[in-house]
């Protein structure tokens, strides 16, 4: 075994897996990679070739029996009625529906919208109402014949979200030093599949550059150059918290949408791709004009209030000439849609070009065999600290650092509590406007209220 293999297995014991396995259960299901590796993770993280075997059976036989494809949805629901008791990995999302006053689960590849769900799953994982998260489920049918409002056979016994069950930074600082900065460097190159040996120090530093937008709040990346480079892979395959977006969307579906009161795209993931930043030219001009107030602060107008979200965006578009033909004849910029590639403005808000003419375009030599992180594991400790679970923070900052109120915190509130929030950061100035919100608001969202922006930060991650 190669010594950075026998390292990464020795201090990261549990944590790393052989890539080539992810590629080998790969094949034949269509499984985001995060998912694969989890399982691979639980059974696989060894060098014992026996071990791995055994372990890659029991993978590829729970992909097998408990993952569901979108077109067997029907045969799906029929087996779980038939056996009373299942066990599933798919994506779960969940709604709050006033109508019937009670929450309801989907089961994206399950194919059902109204499964039942314990309350207590709702205060563990906030993620389940934003958007919704890849679990292990035990699903159950029983239909209850007294029940009153809309009824469904289907309940949720257990929930098993795919993440690292327990993590502990310090530890993993503490390996880390283990190792050096080319080792290092190796390691994680290996942990988004690719094989280091292929690529000069540079070209190992751009491929790891896609990855900012996955680990930063509010990074701006364009990334231009010619197809088959595998640009996109890692907003489609490496991250829960990640969506990648192929074709035109909207301002409300982007940002927040005033008819339904719901917060977009930006409020719900960590990072936005866009598969292919032409489709821009599509958008009507209110989404490309509130993206570049976003880009700028994390912040838009939408209605009365300012708005914010955390998500990165991160902007792919392919070049149809060379490079050298692009800088004879205009600039580095041209493959961008014409609403943006003119516009400084909004050129000065990307906080990195990468340039995709130099990255090779994938091959299968360039794939790597040997051990990597699991990536739930890397990505726990490249996000360092959560903020607290179901939180809605509310207010502004001037330019000289002051923390501005809202006009009212009553419609925010709503929404917030309307879209899962349990707690909200409100600027102490409004503290006076509580006699304008609702009782029930008050009753289900925990007001915090805070001077300062230090004050604010420490509350929203709990150190205080």
């Amino acid at each position: 075994m190669p010594e950075l293999d026998r390292k990464a297995t020795r201090v990261f014991a549990g944590k790393v897996v052989r890539k080539d396995l992810v590629r080998k259960v790969k094949v034949g299901a269509n499984v985001p990679v995060f998912v694969l590796e989890y399982l691979l993770g639980k059974y696989c993280a060894t060098d014992d070739a026996t071990a791995i075997d055994a372990g890659l059976r029991v993978v590829n036989t729970t992909i097998s029996s408990n993952f569901v494809r979108p077109d067997e949805a029907k045969k799906a629901q029929s087996m779980v009625k038939d056996k009373g008791k299942h066990t599933l990995i798919d994506k779960v999302k969940v709604r709050y529906l006033s109508d019937d006053d009670k929450h309801w689960a989907e089961l994206v590849n399950f194919g059902h919208k109204y499964v039942h769900v314990p309350e207590h799953f709702l205060r563990e994982y906030d993620r389940l109402l934003m958007g919704g998260i890849w679990a292990q489920i035990d699903i159950r049918h029983q239909y209850d014949e007294d029940a009153r409002g809309k009824r469904s056979p289907f309940w949720i016994d257990s929930l098993k979200p795919i993440q690292i069950a327990t993590f502990d930074l310090e530890e993993f600082r503490e390996c880390r030093r283990n190792f050096t900065t080319d080792e290092w460097l190796d390691l994680l190159l290996r942990t988004i599949g690719l094989e280091p040996r292929s690529f000069a120090r540079r070209l190992k530093m751009l491929f790891l550059v896609r990855m900012i937008p996955l680990c930063e709040h509010n990074y701006n990346l364009v990334e231009l150059g010619p197809r088959g480079t595998g640009k996109s892979y890692a907003y489609r395959e490496l991250s829960p918290y990640t969506i990648l977006l192929t074709g035109p969307t909207t301002v409300a579906n982007l940002f927040y949408n005033m008819a339904t009161g719901e917060m977009g795209l930006v409020g719900i993931w960590e990072a936005i791709g866009f598969d292919e930043v032409a489709d821009l030219q599509k958008m009507s001009k209110d989404v490309v004009t509130t993206l570049k107030t976003y880009c700028e602060s994390g912040s838009f107008a939408r209605g009365k209030d300012a708005l914010s979200g955390v998500a990165s965006i991160a902007m792919f578009g392919n070049t149809n000439q060379p490079v050298e033909v692009m800088v004879r004849s205009s600039h580095l910029f041209m493959p961008m849609p014409d609403i943006i590639r003119e516009d400084m403005a909004f050129l000065d808000r990307i906080h990195f070009y990468i340039p995709g003419w130099e990255l090779p375009k994938m091959r299968v030599e360039f794939f790597t065999d040997h051990y990597g992180f699991v990536i739930v594991a890397v990505y726990s400790a490249i996000k360092k600290q959560s903020i607290l679970a179901g939180l809605l923070i509310l207010g502004d900052t001037s330019i000289q650092g002051n923390i501005k109120s809202l006009r009212s915190p009553a419609e925010p509130l709503q929404v917030g509590m309307d879209n899962g929030a349990r707690r909200a950061l409100v600027p102490l100035e409004n503290k006076r406007n509580f006699l304008d919100v609702s009782g029930d608001i008050v009753e289900r969202v925990d007001p915090i209220f805070f001077s300062d922006p230090m004050m604010a930060a420490m509350k929203a991650l709990g150190m205080t």
